[in-house]
């Protein structure tokens, strides 16, 4: 499983841009996946889905996670 990557990009299917040697050597013996379902449009509930095998509604995430605020940022001197 791969996050933020479009199939298109990497060079098992012809571009060498990405070199990832598993999904490469899996493309070299003809498994080539390019259909996809997910639970959700989103982010962080398609995500926890597919860490978890649940549907994001049953782990009370039916919308993404919004940003993190910024005083969780902050680094003390």
């Amino acid at each position: 499983m791969t996050d933020n990557l479009g199939y298109s990009g990497l060079s098992g299917y012809g571009k060498p841009n990405i070199r990832t040697a598993f999904l490469d050597r899996m493309a070299a013996l003809g498994i080539r996946a390019t259909n996809y379902v997910d639970t959700m449009p989103s982010g962080t509930p398609s995500r926890a889905s597919l860490l978890t095998g649940r549907y994001p509604p049953r782990m009370n995430l039916s919308a993404p996670i919004g940003p993190v605020p910024n005083w969780e940022f902050r680094i003390r001197k």
